[in-house]
C-alpha cells in the first residue's frame, strides 16, 4: 500500500487495479429518489413513479428506463406549464426519442479487445495509479475537493460549479456517503488522491459517475483507469444489464469521452406531451429544444429496431 494511505481506502485487487469480486447491491427506486433529492434534483412521486423536473414545468421519470403506457402517465400537476416525456415499450406508441449513453459489453469485456487508445491508456495508468474504495466522508471531502477544483478550472464545466465552495462540496459528499449502496472510488498515486468516480445500482442497471480528475494526473491517463474500473465492477455484478453513463449532452466533448471508451448512444422510444403554449414558445424561441426531445428522430426509426449508429449521432 502506498505510503500515507489510511483505513478509509480498501485496495482493489492485487495488480494495482480492480476488485474482480465486487458486486453491486441494488437500491430500491424509493432510495434512488431519496438520493437524487438529496443531490438537489426536484422529484415528485405520482402513483409510484418519481418524476424529475428537467426544465421548469417539464418532467421525465427520474429513472430514465421507466416505461409507461402511452396515455396512462400521471405527471406532476405543474406539467401543465410545459409537458412531460417518458419511455414507452412499443415504438408504435412513440412520437419522440430519449438519447442515452450506455455501456453493455459485460459478457465480452476484455481490455485486450477494447478500443486501442483506451486500452493503451489503461495500461499506462496501471503503472502509476491504484484504485481503491473510499469509505470515510471526512477524508473524501479534504482530499477530493482539490481534485474537483482542478477539474472545474480545467474544463470550465459550469454544471454544479457551486461545489467549488468547500461547504457545498461537503454537503454533496454527505449525501453520497449516506447510503452504503454507492461505491466511491479513488485513484491514488503514491498516497495522493488524483481521481474520483462512483458507481451504484438501481434495479438491473448500474449507474456510473461523475468522473473527475486532477490535471496533474491526466498525462498518465488516470480517467481511463477509472472508467475501466467501472466496466469491471459492472461485469462482475450479477444481474446487471448495462452501465448507464448519462444522457447525451450538448457539450460534445463529454459525449466523446464516453464513446471513445466503448460506450454507445441508444435512442429509447418515448412519448412526449407538450401543451400548446409550451410547444409554440419552443418552436419560436428555442427550436433546438424540440430537436433535443427527439421529435425529428422518430421518422428515422423502424418499428422495434435499434437506431443505426450514424442516425443516433445526428
Amino acid at each position: 500500500m502506498p505510503a500515507g494511505q489510511g483505513q478509509s481506502e480498501k485496495t482493489h485487487g492485487q495488480d494495482r487495479g480492480i476488485d474482480w469480486g465486487a458486486n453491486l447491491e441494488p437500491m430500491t427506486l424509493e432510495k434512488f429518489y431519496r438520493l437524487e433529492r438529496g443531490l438537489g434534483a426536484t422529484i415528485v412521486e405520482v402513483e409510484g413513479v418519481g418524476w424529475r423536473q428537467v426544465r421548469p414545468g417539464f418532467w421525465r421519470p427520474a429513472f430514465p428506463f421507466t416505461t409507461i403506457q402511452r396515455g396512462r402517465a400521471r405527471a406532476p400537476k405543474t406539467s401543465w406549464l410545459g409537458g412531460y416525456q417518458h419511455a414507452v415499450e412499443d415504438w408504435r406508441a412513440a412520437n419522440s426519442t430519449i438519447q442515452l449513453i450506455i455501456w453493455d459489453q459485460m459478457g465480452e469485456y476484455e481490455l485486450a479487445n477494447s478500443p486501442r487508445q483506451f486500452r493503451q491508456g489503461v495500461r499506462r495508468a496501471m503503472k502509476w495509479f491504484a484504485v481503491r474504495d473510499i469509505s470515510n466522508v471526512g477524508y473524501f471531502v479534504d482530499h477530493a475537493w482539490p481534485v474537483y477544483c482542478s477539474f472545474q478550472q480545467r474544463t470550465r464545466y459550469h454544471w454544479r460549479a457551486d461545489r467549488l465552495r468547500k461547504e457545498r462540496f461537503a454537503s454533496w459528499a454527505e449525501v453520497i456517503f449516506s447510503t452504503d449502496k454507492v461505491k466511491v472510488l479513488g485513484a491514488f498515486c503514491e498516497g495522493r488522491l488524483v481521481g474520483v468516480d462512483s458507481i451504484y445500482r438501481v434495479q438491473d442497471v448500474a449507474i456510473g459517475g461523475p468522473t473527475f480528475c486532477h490535471s496533474d494526473a491526466l498525462s498518465h491517463r488516470v480517467s481511463d483507469l477509472l472508467v475501466h474500473t467501472l466496466y469491471c465492477i459492472t461485469t462482475e455484478s450479477e444481474g446487471v444489464k448495462f452501465l448507464y453513463l448519462g444522457g447525451v449532452s450538448r457539450k460534445t466533448s463529454l459525449n466523446d469521452f464516453k464513446l471513445k471508451r466503448g460506450a454507445k448512444i441508444v435512442s429509447v422510444a418515448a412519448y412526449c406531451r407538450l401543451y400548446p403554449w409550451a410547444y409554440c414558445m419552443l418552436r419560436i424561441l428555442y427550436p433546438g429544444a424540440l430537436a433535443q426531445m427527439g421529435w425529428g428522430r422518430i421518422s428515422l426509426i423502424s418499428r422495434l429496431e435499434e437506431v443505426p449508429n450514424d442516425a443516433a449521432s445526428t
